[in-house]
């Protein structure tokens, strides 16, 4: 900062901030139902889904016995998220962005509103890193937690090659080739999603790429 003459009369407009504020489309649209839990391990039970009909039998000879669904119980004991700033004295002494040099507003009330800018920016940090977990499940089935103390991988797809729901496209079946047809392709994902998980898809995410 320049030098100020104090005969000088100056004006202090309001700060200039380039604030890059977190986006929560993925999470919102993908992952609506979030849960909060204060154990250091969660226990979560798959029950493999099928299409077994119900046999027929002939007048008298009773019931039919069936196999019985089992499921498959997975421990996770997920790492932490934990951000911090550091607030010195020195801080507070300083002016904030915006204030003007002659402010008569205390350290104590200087640090309030510097406690509050930063929880937010904080908080905007973990929402970064939810919705980067969240297009990591989506686009690659696992979440990779490498980290200080920390390394370890979620896995979300099945373990079966055939049965992940992922498909590269080469050649001619690439959207920018003249022979592809994406809509052909689109129609075809979303049957073979409805046919191995039981959920219809009704949301397509693409890159600018695509279109």
């Amino acid at each position: 900062m320049p030098n100020i003459d104090i005969f000088e009369r100056r004006t202090m407009l309001e700060p200039v901030i380039q604030n890059f504020k977190a986006r929560r489309f993925l999470l919102r649209t993908f992952f609506p139902g979030v849960q909060t839990f204060n154990t250091k391990k969660v226990d979560l039970d798959f029950v493999r889904g099928g299409r077994t009909m119900a046999p027929f039998v002939g007048k008298g000879f009773g019931s039919k016995t069936v196999e019985r669904r089992g499921f498959v119980t997975r421990t996770l004991e997920p790492p932490l998220v934990a951000p911090d700033l550091v607030t010195t004295a020195e801080l507070l002494l300083n002016r904030l962005p915006g204030e003007n040099i002659y402010n008569a507003k205390s350290p104590e009330e200087r640090a309030a509103e510097q406690l509050g800018k930063d929880l937010l920016e904080l908080d905007e940090m973990v929402n970064r890193r939810e919705e980067w977990m969240c297009a990591q499940v989506l686009f690659t089935g696992q979440v990779d937690i490498v980290g200080e103390g920390v390394d370890d991988t979620v896995y979300f797809w099945p373990e079966e090659e055939g049965d992940k729901p992922y498909l590269e496209l080469t050649g001619d079946d690439l959207w920018s080739a003249a022979k592809s047809d994406p809509l052909v392709n689109v129609r075809n994902w979303k049957r073979r999603v409805s046919l191995t998980s039981g959920f219809t898809p009704r949301v397509a995410v693409m890159g600018a790429k695509s279109c």
